[in-house]
């Protein structure tokens, strides 16, 4: 079967508007994604009593789980006005330079109300520490997930992949 699907550009545009004292101090960005042909736009719901997985990333396909090459660009938006949420970026295990053991590096991020995280390439394009040092560039991985959790009162979340 061929499919029907034509592939698209995204196009990602960030404009920031100030002015002070009638300076314009503003600025615009555009950005073209080309080949995109799959894209999930969602709301979850996440509250405070535990993380929720918002996606995976992974070699196949499922509900929520992408393949890590084929994702080109997301972007998680707190819709809420007041309160916050964590995401917690979930990386592989790592092998430890102390001869330990390994180790499970994770980020987090606090995404306050409004505000948006985005991301271009999720592998190879993201690291975080280990037991005694940050990872090398050479070695940035992919990231096995993003997970969030509220702060304070429960908040919806708007997630968008767009993949090739």
């Amino acid at each position: 079967m061929t499919t029907t699907i034509s592939n698209a550009t995204l196009t990602v545009t960030l404009t920031e508007a100030v002015t002070i004292n009638g300076v314009d101090y503003g600025d615009e960005t555009t950005l073209a994604i080309g080949s995109i042909d799959e894209v999930s736009n969602r709301i979850v719901n996440v509250d405070t009593s535990a993380n929720r997985t918002l996606f995976t990333l992974s070699s196949a396909i499922g509900t929520g789980q992408y393949i890590v090459g084929d994702v080109k660009y997301l972007r998680i938006t707190n819709l809420d006005d007041t309160n916050y949420a964590e995401l917690i970026i979930k990386m592989p295990q790592i092998a430890d330079e102390s001869g330990l053991g390994t180790a499970e590096p994770s980020a987090i991020v606090k995404l306050e109300a409004g505000k948006s995280f985005m991301l271009g390439l999720p592998n190879s394009g993201f690291g975080a520490l280990s037991f005694s040092s940050l990872i090398a560039a050479s070695s940035l991985a992919a990231m096995e997930y993003i997970s969030a959790k509220a702060n304070t009162a429960a908040v919806d979340l708007q997630v968008f992949v767009a993949c090739a």
